[in-house]
């Protein structure tokens, strides 16, 4: 009787779990993949954003001061020579 249960009794194969794991497995590195790239994208926004603050701060110094708020110095002559 106990054996006609077992028998009776249908379970998950190892195969279908081991498919299972594997699609899962494929679906969470996709979705960190995404995850790092958008991660990238909002960095490369804030830089984008920054910068155009810098041009708008330093268009603004200009406008009120007549020069732009930085030094040019060379220290390495040598290389200017080379160019």
């Amino acid at each position: 009787m106990i054996k006609d249960k077992i028998k009776k009794e249908k379970g998950i194969s190892l195969i279908s779990l081991v498919i299972a794991v594997l699609v899962l497995m494929i679906l969470t590195n996709i979705i960190i993949y995404n995850a790092k790239d958008n991660l990238k994208i909002g960095k490369l926004k804030e830089m984008k954003n920054d910068i155009g603050n810098l041009r708008d701060k330093i268009s603004s110094f200009y406008a009120t001061n007549g020069k732009i708020p930085a030094k040019l110095v060379y220290d390495n002559e040598d290389a200017i020579e080379k160019i």
